[in-house]
């Protein structure tokens, strides 16, 4: 009866020919019966058992009957109290004199655990192997005394082998390691005997495919009761890819590396949570330092800008992270020898699942020689700029000091001439008359063309009376009317401001009396304490605007590139718009505060 509890059995005896049956008090319990009731009949035991499963019992306990041979079965119960357990029947059949069946003994054992965990074990069994062939992972052992390794059947599949049960010799694995790689795997395993040290290593194969592969191993000695090394467990990770990727990547991060030296470019990644930066060894180089690997604080790298440019820099960064919008900014490094570089900066940010930015990755370009020869472009456009306007004031001293004065003398002498001439000389006359007036319609048009050449109180009076006593004079001279208005209380700008909105004034004026045929013309200036802005907008024939590619060199092409140029020396924006027959808009704004700190950095260098 003990031993029925512990292993959970129990049993009962069937006499055939009474058909009379008998349990032990602990195969009450285990179908969950109550002694008290006496045995349940044949139909109620039937009944419980599973429909899939009874016809197959019912014909193993026929079959016993029917040869006096012994049986066994297994099933599922499904017991009184809602339980399903699965029993197993192993039983014997006693003949009588004649042979035939006299009486079934049989043991009843409820294998619902032991099953149970047989099943996890084959489950657990199966996501090994699984999760081996997924990570290309085969397991082994080595077996010190019989000098032969057991491997999984993941491990042959890995190299290229049919799966066996049978240990594999030394000599015969060894034949699959390169050969040059058998003398190392020899002396690490010796070692490993030797010192009872774990193993690690990498070790190439050579399958019979003639195939390559890249083993990573790692290993663990196991002992006796003696300490020594009986067997070797280990496993094995095919790593032919990864290795593969990694050549790849340091011969992408080689090019890398050369690509940023020749373009002077300086990789980097900032962490914008943790407030680190990890840059490239050519940004570190650019600057004259050396390369550090890791993170490093992006305090770190403000300290290298320049001081009048931190702030400008940390602006275009919080901008970036408030609008979700790449990094771009310009600032000058101080290297350790106390010169200034000049980096291009830009970037890109990077979000994390809930739309918040983590990072940043980009790069800065050194463009400092390219700002050395824009800046001496600038200056020399500056100076030819300052050499073209004093050339205009030449030119409208010696049409207004020659030209205009001998057109008038012209036109006197032609009076004088049409009084000499007789009063019936009509003809005569009415060509003299004729000759005088165009004479006057040319001392008109150089005195405009001198106007327009050179603003007469631009230099002493500044943008406010000069502007507007040349849009007089041009209205006047050219039959043109033109509104122009100024905010009250107008101040005066930097000399250079102030000059280059007169030119860009000055030459539209000129494009509209060269070839608007404009009859009104509006000038407008408005200030803000950053900016500055010219807007000429005339009713005219309009135009269509030049393209890059139109290389021809118009005057009024060559007119836009000046009054665009005059606008780029102050980092200010020209726009223009015109379409054939809708007339034409010029806008211009240029920034008072940068310019401010611009000039007077010019003026320190």
């Amino acid at each position: 009866m003990h031993a029925e509890q512990v292993t959970g059995s129990g049993c009962w005896e069937y006499d055939v020919k009474t058909r009379q049956r008998i349990w032990s008090s602990q195969l009450f319990h285990l179908y969950g019966f109550d002694p008290k009731n006496g045995v349940p009949s044949e139909e109620t035991m039937w009944a419980m058992i599973h429909p899939d499963d009874r016809s197959g019992i019912r014909g193993i306990f026929q079959s016993a009957l029917q040869n006096c041979s012994p049986f066994e079965s297994e099933g599922r119960y499904n017991l009184p109290d809602g339980r399903q357990r699965i029993i197993f029947t192993r039983g014997i059949a006693l003949p009588d004199e004649n042979g035939k069946t006299a009486r079934i003994l049989a043991v009843v054992q409820d294998v619902t655990e032991i099953r149970r965990a047989e099943a996890q074990a084959r489950e657990r069994e199966s996501l090994l192997a699984q999760a081996e062939q997924l990570a290309s992972l085969g397991s082994w052992q080595f077996d010190v005394a019989q000098q032969s390794f057991a491997w999984s059947e993941q491990m042959y599949r890995m190299l290229g082998l049919s799966p066996n049960d049978q240990p594999v010799p030394l000599a015969k694995a060894c034949t699959l390691f390169h050969p040059d790689d058998r003398a190392r795997v020899a002396q690490e395993v010796v070692a490993l005997i030797k010192f009872n040290r774990p193993l690690e290593n990498e070790v190439r194969f050579v399958l019979p495919d003639a195939q390559v592969r890249v083993f990573h191993s790692r290993a663990v000695p196991v002992t006796n009761a003696s300490g020594d090394v009986v067997r070797i467990a280990g496993t094995s990770q095919d790593v032919t890819a990864q290795k593969s990727d990694q050549d790849r990547l340091r011969k992408s991060e080689s090019l890398l590396a050369q690509a940023e030296e020749i373009a002077k470019l300086g990789s980097w990644e900032m962490d914008t949570v943790h407030s680190t930066i990890t840059c490239s060894a050519e940004f570190f180089r650019m600057l004259g330092l050396e390369p550090i690997t890791g993170p490093v604080p992006v305090e770190d790298v403000w300290s290298v800008v320049r001081v009048e440019d931190i702030a400008a820099a940390k602006q275009a960064l919080q901008t970036a992270i408030a609008t979700r919008t790449p990094l771009e900014h310009f600032s000058r490094y101080i290297m350790p020898d106390g010169r200034a570089r000049v980096l291009h900066t830009r970037a890109i940010p990077l979000v994390d699942p809930s739309g918040q930015i983590t990072r940043f990755v980009g790069f800065n370009h050194d463009i400092t020689e390219q700002k050395r020869v824009e800046d001496d472009l600038r200056r020399l456009s500056r100076q030819l700029l300052t050499l073209r306007s004093e050339e205009q004031r030449r030119l409208a001293r010696e049409l207004h000091e020659t030209a205009s004065q001998t057109l008038t003398a012209l036109k006197m002498t032609l009076k004088q001439i049409e009084d000499l001439l007789p009063q019936d000389d009509k003809r005569g006359r009415e060509l003299t008359k004729s000759c005088r007036t165009l004479t006057s319609d040319a001392i008109r048009e150089v005195r405009t063309i001198s106007s327009i050449l050179h603003p007469p109180l631009m230099d002493e009076a500044g943008l406010t009376v000069g502007l507007s006593s040349y849009v007089r004079l041009f209205s006047e001279r050219s039959g043109v009317a033109v509104n122009f208005t100024l905010p009250e209380n107008f101040q005066r700008l930097p000399k250079e401001v102030e000059l280059t909105l007169f030119c860009v004034a000055q030459e539209s004026l000129a494009n509209v009396h060269r070839h608007s045929k404009a009859r009104m013309v509006v000038i407008s200036i408005d200030r803000t304490p950053a900016r500055v802005s010219l807007t000429v907008r005339d009713d005219g024939i309009g135009m269509a605007l030049p393209s890059h590619s139109d290389r021809r060199n118009s005057l009024l092409g060559i007119g836009i590139a000046g009054m665009r140029e005059r606008v780029n020396q102050l980092q200010g924006q020209f726009h223009i718009l015109s379409s054939p027959g809708k007339g034409t808009t010029i806008q211009v704004t240029l920034p008072l505060v940068p310019l401010v700190a611009q000039v007077d950095e010019e003026k320190s260098e």
